[in-house]
């Protein structure tokens, strides 16, 4: 794995609960490495959205809170 404490930039993790192939114990492990690295992130978990959540059109819901998040983290962070 990559040194993440070299990470200059903020890193937004959006992701699907039900991810076949990123298993949400594999995201949660990033997340805690990039916390223990001192990486300035957010993460947010989708529980039930599939791989691919963004493009199945079978959960809306979940594909409009991630456009929100993304763009505040974007708008937030448009300095970096």
């Amino acid at each position: 794995m990559p040194d993440l404490r070299e990470l200059k930039a903020p890193v937004l993790l959006l992701v699907a609960g039900q991810d076949i192939y990123f298993p949400l114990d594999d995201s949660m492990l990033t997340d805690r490495k990039l916390e223990e690295a001192g990486v300035e992130h957010r993460t947010v978990v989708y529980d039930g959205a599939p791989h691919g959540f963004f493009s199945d059109g079978s959960h809306q819901e979940a594909v409009n809170d991630a456009w929100h998040h993304l763009l505040a983290f974007v708008n937030e962070n448009s300095e970096h």
